[in-house]
């Protein structure tokens, strides 16, 4: 019998997983303040998540996940933007994601403006 391989969404969950073990809670508190995202940046990563399915550079799961994680209206101030009951770690994960996906846009011109100056 063949073990079926890991989906998408588990490694993404222990990628939350590996942050929570390596991070110390004090760091992930200093770090939350940080990871806020505006009304903005949200629409634009909810572009980006949808262009870089559609494009190919992200699966279909992992970028269900992401949409979960961003979650489909911002939080107005709420939990810096996101979801209520999206912690540290996953926003740690979610960004470096979006930024990986905005990073491959751009290089493939999908994008104009570089990810670095939308993402700090």
């Amino acid at each position: 019998m063949r073990i079926p391989p890991e989906t998408q969404s588990e490694r993404l969950s222990a990628a939350v997983q590996e942050v929570r073990h390596q991070t110390s809670p004090r760091t992930l508190a200093k770090t939350d303040g940080k990871l806020a995202i505006t009304l903005d940046e949200h629409e634009v990563w909810h572009r980006w998540n949808t262009m870089g399915q559609v494009h190919g550079v992200v699966g279909l799961e992992s970028a269900m996940w992401l949409q979960e994680k961003i979650g489909p209206f911002h939080s107005n101030g709420k939990n810096g933007g996101w979801p209520p009951d999206v912690d540290t770690a996953t926003k740690v994960v979610a960004t470096a994601m979006i930024g990986t996906i905005a990073k491959e846009l751009h290089r493939r011109r999908l994008i104009a403006t570089p990810a670095e100056v939308l993402l700090r």
